[in-house]
C-alpha cells in the first residue's frame, strides 16, 4: 500500500490516483479538500481517499505499508516523517525539514544561522541583510527581510513568542530550483529552473524558466545531498528532492532541500521535457522502489540534450491579468500546454502564494516574449 499526502495545489495527485488505478495500485490518498478529488467519479469507488485526520486510523488497521510519500504540504511532509517505520528515511526528512541543522551540517560555521533568540541580536551586523524564516516549513511562508536594524522589532517579536524561527544571513543572487530523484544510492538531477520573484513581495515566485543542463551545478549539488544521504546513513531511499540555491559569481549555497518533488505546475513540465517518458508511473515506481531501468536511462539523459525547449511556468495574481496572458498567448501563438486556472475565473480570489492562475508555455519564447511575460505576471 502506499500513502500519498497531497497538498492541494499543482493537480498532480490527480494524475497519480489515475496512475494508481489503471494499475489497480493499492494506495490511500490523503488530502484536505476531499470533496475535490471525490467529484472524481472514475476514481470513487478504486481508490481510498480520506481526511488527514483519519490517516491513523488507517494505518492502525494493520495493512503493509509499503512507502509513505508527502507532496508540497508543511502538515504532510510531517505526517510522513512521523509515520515512517524506516529510520534511515525518517532521519533524512527530519534533517532536511530543519534549516539550521541542514545549514551547519553544510556549511559549519561558515555561513551566520541562528536560532533566533535576544541572545542572537546581539550578533547581527547593522550593515549587513539577515532574513527571519520558520525553522522548520516550506513555501517561502512567513519569511521577513531586511537590515539588522529595520527588522529588530520583528526579531524582538518572534524571540519573545519563543517561535521556532532562525535568522540567517541573506544571500545575494539568482535563485534557482534543482529537482532531483534518488534511486538505491544513486543521485540523478532531472531539471533546473530559474526562478523569477515579484518585485514588490519576494516570497511570490510569477516565473520560473528551464534551464540547460550544468555540470557545476550537479556536482556541488550531488556532493551535498551525499553529505545528508551520509549522516542519516539513508543510501536505500527511494524519493525525490526539490532543492533551493542561490548562484551568485562562482558560488554556489544551498537554501533548502525539500524531501519532496516540486509544486506548482513543474512536474508537468518534467513531464514535457521527457518527451514520452510516462512521469507518473516514474513516480509511482521510483517511490514504491519497482523503476525500470529504462526510465531512470531517460532521466539521466538531460546532461546530453543539446538543445532545450523553453519552458516556462509562469503565474497571474488577478483575473484582469489572467485575461491579458491568456490574449497574449492567444495573439503571438504561444501553446498553452497546461494551465490551472481558479475555478471561479472572474473572482480575485488566490491560492496561499497569491496565484489566480498558473500556466504552463514553451516553444520559440525570446527575450521580448520573456519581458512580456514578466511585466502581466509582475503587476
Amino acid at each position: 500500500m502506499i500513502i500519498f499526502l497531497e497538498s492541494n495545489t499543482s493537480g498532480f495527485g490527480e494524475h497519480i490516483l489515475r496512475y494508481c488505478k489503471q494499475q489497480s495500485t493499492d494506495l490511500i490518498f490523503v488530502t484536505d479538500n476531499i470533496d475535490k478529488y471525490n467529484d472524481l467519479s472514475l476514481l470513487r469507488d478504486e481508490i481510498k481517499i480520506i481526511s488527514s485526520d483519519e490517516l491513523n486510523y488507517a494505518v492502525s488497521k494493520g495493512r503493509y505499508v509499503d512507502c509513505i510519500y508527502a507532496s508540497t504540504s508543511d502538515s504532510g511532509i510531517e505526517k510522513a516523517a512521523e509515520l515512517s517505520e524506516r529510520q534511515e528515511y525518517l532521519k533524512f526528512i527530519k534533517t532536511c525539514r530543519d534549516k539550521l541543522k541542514l545549514q551547519k551540517l553544510l556549511y559549519g560555521s561558515n555561513f551566520f544561522s541562528r536560532v533566533l533568540t535576544h541572545a542572537s541580536l546581539s550578533e547581527l551586523d547593522d550593515k549587513k541583510k539577515y532574513v527571519i524564516k520558520p525553522n522548520k516549513g516550506t513555501g517561502s511562508m512567513d519569511i521577513s527581510m531586511g537590515i539588522g536594524n529595520s527588522l529588530k522589532n520583528r526579531f524582538i517579536e518572534i524571540a519573545d513568542a519563543k517561535k521556532d524561527f532562525i535568522i540567517e544571513e541573506y544571500i545575494e543572487g539568482i535563485e534557482y530550483s534543482a529537482e532531483y530523484m534518488i534511486h538505491e544510492g544513486k543521485i540523478f538531477l532531472m531539471a533546473i529552473f530559474r526562478k523569477y520573484n515579484h518585485s514588490h513581495n519576494m516570497q511570490q515566485e510569477i516565473m520560473h524558466e528551464l534551464i540547460e543542463y550544468n555540470e557545476r551545478i550537479d556536482n556541488e549539488l550531488s556532493a551535498e545531498i551525499e553529505k545528508i544521504l551520509k549522516c542519516t546513513n539513508a543510501y536505500t531511499i527511494n524519493t525525490f528532492l526539490h532543492i533551493e540555491f542561490k548562484l551568485k559569481e562562482d558560488s554556489i549555497h544551498v537554501i533548502e532541500i525539500n524531501p519532496r518533488l516540486c509544486g506548482s505546475l513543474l512536474p508537468f513540465a518534467l513531464k514535457y521535457m521527457y518527451n514520452g517518458l510516462d512521469f507518473d508511473r516514474l513516480f509511482v515506481e521510483v517511490i514504491t522502489n519497482k523503476v525500470n531501468p529504462n526510465q531512470l536511462a531517460q532521466i539521466n539523459d538531460y546532461k546530453n540534450k543539446s538543445r532545450l525547449d523553453k519552458i516556462i511556468i509562469c503565474s497571474t495574481t488577478s483575473p484582469e491579468r489572467s485575461l491579458e496572458m491568456i490574449d497574449y498567448f492567444k495573439d503571438n501563438s504561444i501553446v498553452i500546454e497546461m494551465h490551472r486556472v481558479n475555478e471561479n475565473f472572474i473572482s480575485n480570489c488566490s491560492d496561499f502564494r497569491g496565484r489566480h492562475s498558473t500556466f504552463m508555455v514553451h516553444g520559440n519564447l525570446n527575450l521580448s516574449v520573456m519581458k512580456k511575460i514578466l511585466d502581466v505576471a509582475d503587476e
